[in-house]
């Protein structure tokens, strides 16, 4: 997680204060997928979804209303993409209980129902109705972390974090060279699956709106 704040600062940096230095741009490309591995450990390891799908959709709220107040349009920031991620994984453990019970009707419907509506949030409504909502990462980036988690054993969840990749590189080409994501395999690679001994959870949630204002205040008043 500390790597990929690094990554992340590196690259808000080149988005807001040097949009010049694409290069920041570049070496920030690793963070969102390693992020979005750290959400699929969580959806494993956490005492309750619930609450750790809470502590992702509250600020991130917060920064979605602050942003529509000063950019007049509603955008799900990675804080809210990653709620919606940890939302999809529920459902897919509610789909998988369904299919063990011999219930493949009903764990079919949740399946398309659930993934369907993420697809028509990020790409539908623009293409029915002319208007989109914008999601940080947009589709593969709410499936990234459901991707990883529908699978077991390191190595799988290695192939198929790189795969979503470069399929997410595919995806959004608004930046060049998006591959540069899949490099996040190497950095996992030496994840051994432990906690940390450093207790930062408080601190990378109040990192990601704090670094972004600082940012914005910094580029309104040089």
């Amino acid at each position: 997680k500390l790597i990929a704040l690094i990554l992340m600062t590196a690259d808000h940096a080149g988005m807001i204060l040097f949009p010049a230095a694409r290069w920041l741009r570049y070496i920030g490309r690793p963070a969102l997928p390693l992020f979005a591995y750290m959400v699929s450990e969580g959806c494993t390891y956490t005492r309750s979804r619930a609450r750790y799908f809470l502590r992702l959709l509250v600020p991130g709220l917060a920064m979605a209303a602050v942003y529509a107040v000063f950019e007049k349009k509603f955008f799900f920031n990675i804080f809210m993409v990653f709620s919606v991620s940890v939302a999809l994984c529920t459902a897919w453990d509610k789909i998988c209980r369904l299919a063990r019970q011999g219930k493949g009707a009903a764990s079919a419907a949740i399946l398309f129902a659930s993934y369907f509506a993420v697809w028509f949030a990020v790409y539908g409504t623009k293409k029915f109705f002319g208007f989109g909502v914008g999601f940080d990462g947009g589709f593969f980036g709410i499936m990234l972390p459901v991707a990883v988690y529908a699978v077991k054993g390191k190595w799988r969840k290695l192939a198929v974090l790189f795969l979503m990749c470069l399929l997410l590189a595919l995806d959004l080409s608004t930046i060049r060279n998006e591959w540069i994501a899949a490099l996040s395999v190497i950095v996992i690679i030496f994840y051994n699956g432990e906690r940390g001994k450093l207790r930062l959870r408080e601190f990378f949630y109040c990192y990601y709106p704090a670094h972004i204002a600082v940012m914005y205040l910094i580029s309104v008043v040089r």
